[in-house]
């Protein structure tokens, strides 16, 4: 019985010790606040370059359709 006890106090303050050993308050504070909105500038930037990709695409497409098309004028019947 005298040997359960010590046994099961054992166990609980080595569990303890692991459980407030892996808490790290100072990481929690550490760590930069989120910004509750997204940043305009970066959206801004992010959004211009996906037009520029729309855009490059776009001719390229122009450039195949007109390679392609008849040049007297006279499209599809």
């Amino acid at each position: 019985m005298k040997r359960t006890c010590l046994l099961v106090t054992g166990i609980a303050i080595c569990t303890a010790f692991l459980v407030l050993g892996l808490n790290r308050p100072e990481e929690a504070f550490s760590q930069q606040p989120k910004q509750p909105f997204a940043n305009a500038v970066q959206q801004r930037a992010e959004a211009n370059a996906l037009l520029r990709e729309i855009r490059d695409l776009l001719r390229e497409q122009n450039a195949m359709l007109q390679n392609t098309l008849p040049r007297d004028g006279s499209g599809p019947q």
